[in-house]
């Protein structure tokens, strides 16, 4: 009897959960991508050359991610969000893809978060562990990253919206220090506006720091890292703030199409970070970092392919960056985290693979000016995409020596070229087979100085970069 009941109480609960499970619908999407890259020189200098930097090069590798999120809808105004990634690891990696393909630490959460409209209302709510991007031309050069967040959309009519928004990328509380101030947090404002042949997207982003959530080695680290703060490899603190700092950014994004077939996009940003900082010997310093960053692109859409210019600035480090005194203020435009920004496919992060951001993951300290032919279109599900780029530092020279930067930091002096030729091939309706190229040739001042006594001297960084990737991607 005690039998039949177990069974009875089990097949209840199998029912009871098919029941439930049929109440929910799982729809799945996904990215996937495998390829094979050819490079050289990524750092313009040749490992087997003995003018070279000695450092080892890997010419050849395979490499793979996969992405898959699923949505778990209840009804239209109710859902869950679980995003996984495995990757991106190279064949053979050890730990990721060696023999045995059996390691799980590659598998990650990439997203996780909860997605509903607020009752009788078109209010929507994320909140979790979900990306969070500021509006821009060619992807946020101040923010654009996967964060755990509390995001609300507001829709005022059918011209105006408002995004707000709470996130908090690191809270480093581990039960055991007793640490008050370790947390980061980022509030955002937006306020999308629609009219007819223009779209606006000004917006207000406001970060509080904790002293004990970054905590940097020198006042150098605060110049060249993003936003000023940095870690060793280990994530482990290396130095201390001396008091909470706060950063915030202003921008507005734009995109004008009222003189279609010729659409202007571009943003105008402003950010500034205030903090006191400890130099060392007991003593601290006020720092404030604050700076600009400009871009605009003009495009003509034809038929058969699309031209377009584009012009990037940011603020670099000018002679008044160079004097201390009592506080240590810095021209520089603060970045808090990106990897978006992609005007190009090698130098920047426009790469359908990996090898890109060549040049930086975000722009600052440099201008640049740029033509593409994108989306060309000569044969059915046959497209291509060429740009050229030329961009120059807006470091002053003596910012290396002066702030111990690193020797390849682009200053005034010194520029560089981007060529990028990229192909696709729409195999089906979600297979793409895509080979990309890229070039880069630096140019730098050997007699800019790197430290009180030495120069960058003869064949500094003189090699020319280069990349092969071919792979394809299966979205769906």
């Amino acid at each position: 009897m005690k039998r039949f009941a177990i069974l009875a109480i089990m097949a209840a609960f199998i029912l009871g959960t098919v029941a439930m499970a049929s109440a929910v619908e799982l729809k799945a999407r996904g990215a996937w991508r495998a390829h094979a890259n050819w490079t050289d020189n990524l750092n313009y200098q040749d490992a087997d050359n003995t003018d070279g930097d000695g450092q080892s090069e890997d010419d050849f590798n395979v490499q793979e991610r996969a992405r898959v999120w699923f949505d778990f809808i209840a009804n239209e105004n109710v859902k869950a969000v679980l995003g996984l990634e495995i990757g991106n690891f190279r064949w053979g990696q050890p730990g990721a893809g060696d023999l045995s393909t059996d390691n799980t630490g590659i598998i990650k959460v990439k997203h996780a978060y909860l997605d509903f409209n607020l009752p009788e209302t078109q209010i929507n709510v994320k909140a979790g562990l979900q990306r969070v991007a500021l509006p821009s031309a060619f992807g946020s050069n101040i923010f654009d990253g996967d964060v755990a967040a509390l995001v609300t959309t507001v829709p005022v009519n059918e011209m105006v919206s408002v995004v707000t928004g709470w996130a908090r990328p690191y809270d480093r509380f581990d039960g055991e220090n007793n640490s008050r101030n370790d947390e980061t947090d980022i509030a955002f404002l937006v306020v999308p506006v629609k009219l007819d042949g223009v779209a606006l997207n000004p917006f207000f982003a406001y970060a509080w720091i904790g002293k004990d959530s970054y905590l940097p080695a020198n006042k150098e680290d605060w110049v060249y890292s993003n936003i000023g703060f940095d870690f060793d490899s280990n994530g482990a603190a290396n130095g201390s703030l001396t008091d909470d700092a706060t950063a915030w950014w202003a921008g507005l994004n734009f995109k004008v199409t009222m003189f279609d077939p010729i659409v202007i996009d571009g943003d105008i940003n402003y950010g500034r970070v205030d903090g006191e900082v400890n130099v060392g010997g007991g003593d601290k310093e006020d720092l404030e970092i604050s700076g600009w960053f400009f871009d605009l692109a003009a495009s003509y859409k034809m038929d058969m392919m699309t031209p377009q210019v584009f012009f990037v600035y940011s603020t670099g480090l000018d002679d008044d960056s160079l004097d201390s005194g009592d506080k240590l203020k810095m021209n520089w435009f603060p970045v808090y985290y990106t990897e978006s920004f992609a005007p190009t496919t090698f130098g920047f992060a426009g790469s359908s693979f990996t090898y890109d951001n060549q040049i930086g993951a975000y722009a600052s300290g440099l201008w640049a000016v740029g033509f593409a032919l994108r989306d060309i279109k000569l044969v059915d599900k046959l497209s291509h995409e060429f740009i050229v780029m030329y961009a120059r530092g807006t470091n002053d020279k003596n910012c290396i020596k002066e702030l111990s930067l690193s020797a390849d930091t682009l200053t005034e002096k010194d520029s560089l070229w981007e060529v990028d030729f990229n192909t696709k091939y729409q195999m089906y309706e979600n297979l793409a087979a895509i080979v990309e190229l890229g070039y880069i040739k630096a140019n730098y001042d050997e007699d800019v100085k790197v430290d009180a006594t030495d120069k960058r001297g003869d064949n500094f960084a003189d090699e020319a970069a280069w990349k092969l990737s071919v792979g394809v991607t299966y979205n769906f």
